[in-house]
């Protein structure tokens, strides 16, 4: 086991994530900013132009990559695959994201204030997100699930389950299961082809 410490070049005061991607390359968020240890595993750090910014998240979808947490990001390539990348803020979008799921050409975005949809289009080889569009409830949103067959989104908002369906290319939101003590782990499984179990904890410790 090797042990990395700020004597080593660590050049983070806090680590709140770590990911490893399919180049083998380590990425870590936190405080003051973001650093990757590439193969074989010396450190680099890539400046994400937003002076000192805690980031607290990262999300890998569908080789895209993904900083929040007081900012949205997206690392991006503008030279290229093969030149070093850049962390680009999504525009006008300033709530804290928490969690990230994609189906298809949406990607769904649960954050402090409800689940947004963007539009998910692949543009030079690169995938980008635009027009936000709020699809919930305006609350903390702490997880998101897809049934197996994703006909349905599921998410903990709040204190409530909420499951959405797209109808007439629009997403409706529909309330399940509500619980004053709040809830936190979701999880869906399915049982057949007509019908699926949901599975969710909530702060009393109940199942």
């Amino acid at each position: 086991m090797r042990h990395y410490k700020q004597a080593d070049g660590l050049g983070l005061s806090t680590i709140y994530n770590v990911f490893q991607d399919n180049q083998q390359n380590i990425w870590l968020a936190g405080l003051p900013n973001i650093s990757v240890f590439q193969p074989p595993h010396l450190r680099s750090k890539f400046s994400s132009d937003t002076d000192t910014v805690d980031f607290e998240n990262i999300f890998n979808i569908d080789q895209s990559m993904f900083f929040s947490d007081t900012g949205f990001y997206q690392l991006t390539f503008p030279n290229g695959k093969t030149r070093s990348p850049s962390f680009t803020q999504i525009p006008d979008f300033t709530l804290v994201v928490l969690e990230l799921l994609v189906l298809e050409n949406e990607l769904f975005v649960g954050t402090e204030a409800g689940v947004y949809s963007f539009n998910w289009t692949k543009v030079d080889e690169q995938n980008i997100i635009s027009k936000p569009k709020l699809i919930s409830t305006q609350h903390w949103v702490s997880e998101m699930a897809f049934s197996p067959d994703n006909q349905f989104l599921y998410a903990i908002i709040g204190n409530h389950l909420s499951q959405f369906e797209q109808l007439n290319g629009q997403w409706q939101e529909t309330r399940l299961f509500e619980d004053k003590s709040g809830m936190e782990y979701l999880s869906v499984q399915a049982i057949d082809d007509s019908s699926e179990h949901i599975w969710f904890t909530t702060e009393q410790q109940e199942l």
